[in-house]
């Protein structure tokens, strides 16, 4: 199966392009094709891959008389011209792009002298592209764009690498593949063509600025944004919407919006086990009298075709958060064909970074205060030259790093650092994965709400303010109920404090009980072994002993030959790398 979204190559030869385009071809699962424009050479192909969720939201439009072609995939919340006639783009400059620009999506167009791609605001939908003197080419999957350029190479790429296993993603784009990278997000990358060789220019045409700042009737101007953003999502669904519900704030702030619309769309929430999530979820719906499904997926997924092909569409990384998409989402899918989710920036709510980098007025103590907010140590454990990939991920993270000093304060530069580097590495390839079931939007993305939002002053953010200052207007009748971070209920208050005082005690419980009794965690944790780890005894990871034969793991770790054995999250970086380069 491929990740949802759009793919070309403008090459000398016609040999490259059509390795490039059987790569993709047989990787297409039932239910998906892959609908293609070229231009008049042959050399030059773009296309957009094709499931009944992207039926409405991919568009391949040609210009006869310009020679040109173009692919929209996506949503893109105002009306803008691309998004029906995406070969428009290349007339734009990146200014007209920015004042259009607004959604969730990528684009691209082409004529036979220069070629150009556009990804979104907030980077939802990662693109990768390839560029060499003959021939430049893109992909939302990774590994079908590697099997297309590398030619068997089997060269891994040292920096990405030790980012991977330091922080669990990359921050600069790059990939295992020396060849391939990531664009980034707000990007225009244009291609110039010539007859001897290719010429790549990007620029930034959108930056976030945040910038506490607030002025009379923000309040009313926070509510209406939000409540413009979910209005124009509901438009561009025609209807045929399904929003999600946890126990937690962000998609109560969406019912609240959609219930004070009046709009009538069914509310769902899913879990593997009955708990705080579904009971509040229930006591959400039936005070703002929404529409809601109860979804059930079993305590221990099953290891069938589904998880080769969430493998695949997911560019070889696990993310074990997200394995319930191959089992909740189809079901979804029968109630619409968009789902609008509580997804959002972390602007508005309480940030990590934002509370570590406080004091932090050098960009060397942001970089220190960085570095130790998004290590993940225990993947180096088991990982020879430790220290090494250490200062290789460091030397990366060090390359992307704001100056606090160009920023209103340190709190903001760390939100900044965030939308424009974290943000588009976090869960992205994810969200592909979603879009092959239903289209995946959020209002929380929408950027009139973002820039309002991002003139509140810190600590008000930190409290989620602007979440809670929704729900007092919209939906008072919410303000009793208690929230559940991850299943753990809290207590009814609005108090940041308080809220967070019961998934204090919950991780203090879970530190001790999973020293001295781990047995006894297992069963009273959220993070007891359930939705994804059994993927790992697919056996992809352990055939031919490749796990054990690339790293030094611990008994612990891994009981091979036990049904239901468990892997511990600490590998999750390593399984990725050993994935995306089987």
């Amino acid at each position: 199966m491929l990740p949802n979204g759009i793919l070309g190559i403008a090459a000398k030869g016609a040999g490259d392009v059509a390795r490039f385009l059987h790569a993709h071809q047989r990787r297409c699962s039932d239910g998906q094709e892959i609908r293609t424009e070229s231009l008049a050479s042959g050399t030059v192909l773009l296309g957009g891959i094709i499931t009944a969720a992207s039926e409405s939201v991919t568009r391949l439009s040609r210009d006869a008389e310009r020679g040109a072609c173009g692919v929209f995939s996506g949503v893109a919340f105002d009306d803008w011209g691309v998004e029906r006639d995406p070969h428009t783009l290349l007339a734009l400059s990146a200014g007209e792009i920015d004042s259009g620009a607004n959604g969730m999506f990528l684009a691209c167009a082409a004529e036979e002298e220069q070629l150009v791609l556009i990804t979104d605001p907030w980077g939802t939908m990662p693109l990768y592209i390839h560029e060499s003197r003959d021939v430049f080419a893109f992909s939302t999957s990774l590994l079908a764009l590697t099997e297309a350029m590398s030619a068997g190479s089997t060269v891994r790429n040292r920096e990405a690498e030790s980012q991977l296993l330091v922080f669990g993603t990359t921050f600069d784009g790059q990939t295992l593949s020396p060849n391939i990278r990531k664009l980034g997000r707000a990007r225009v990358c244009r291609v110039r063509r010539m007859q001897d060789s290719t010429a790549v220019s990007e620029e930034e045409y959108f930056t976030p600025v945040v910038q506490p700042s607030e002025y009379r009737g923000i309040d009313d101007d926070i509510v209406d944004s939000f409540r413009s953003a979910v209005r124009k999502l509901h438009r561009k669904a025609e209807g045929n919407m399904i929003c999600t519900l946890s126990g937690g704030l962000d998609s109560r702030v969406v019912a609240a919006a959609v219930a004070a619309e009046g709009l009538d769309l069914p509310f769902a929430t899913h879990a593997v086990r009955a708990g705080h999530d579904q009971r509040i979820a229930r006591l959400v719906a039936s005070r703002l009298n929404l529409r809601h499904h109860l979804v059930a997926l079993p305590s221990a997924l099953p290891l069938d075709a589904r998880a080769d092909r969430f493998l695949s569409a997911s560019n070889g990384a696990i993310a074990f958060d997200n394995y319930h998409v191959m089992w909740a989402f189809p079901q979804y899918a029968t109630l619409g064909r968009y789902v609008m989710d509580g997804v959002h920036t972390s602007i508005e709510g309480r940030w990590f970074l934002r509370n570590n980098s406080r004091k932090a007025r050098s960009r060397d103590a942001f970089f220190r205060a960085a570095f130790q907010a998004l290590l993940r140590p225990d993947f180096l454990r088991f990982v020879p030259d430790a220290d090494e990939h250490l200062r290789v991920a460091g030397e990366c993270l060090r390359n992307v790093i704001p100056d606090p000093a160009e920023y209103a304060s340190p709190g903001a530069c760390a939100d900044v650092f965030n939308v424009r580097i974290v943000l588009p590495n976090h869960g992205a390839d994810a969200s592909l994965l979603q879009n092959n079931f239903l289209r995946y939007v959020s209002p929380y993305l929408d950027r009139e709400y973002v820039s309002v939002i991002a003139r509140v002053t810190e600590r008000k953010r930190w409290g989620q303010y602007p979440q809670r200052l929704i729900i007092r207007k919209l939906a008072p009748e919410l303000l009793g109920l208690p929230r559940s971070y991850s299943d753990i209920l809290t207590w009814p208050t609005d108090n940041p404090y308080l809220l967070r005082l019961p998934v204090a005690i919950e991780r203090a419980k879970g530190m001790l009980f999973r020293k001295r009794w781990p047995a006894l965690h297992a069963r009273l944790s959220r993070r007891a072994a359930s939705l994804g780890y059994d993927l790992i005894w697919s056996g992809k990871a352990f055939s031919e002993g490749r796990l054990s034969g690339n790293f030094d793991l611990p008994a612990e770790c891994a009981v091979p030959g036990a049904a239901d054995s468990t892997v511990h999250a600490s590998l999750l970086p390593m399984l990725h790398l050993l994935l995306a380069s089987s």
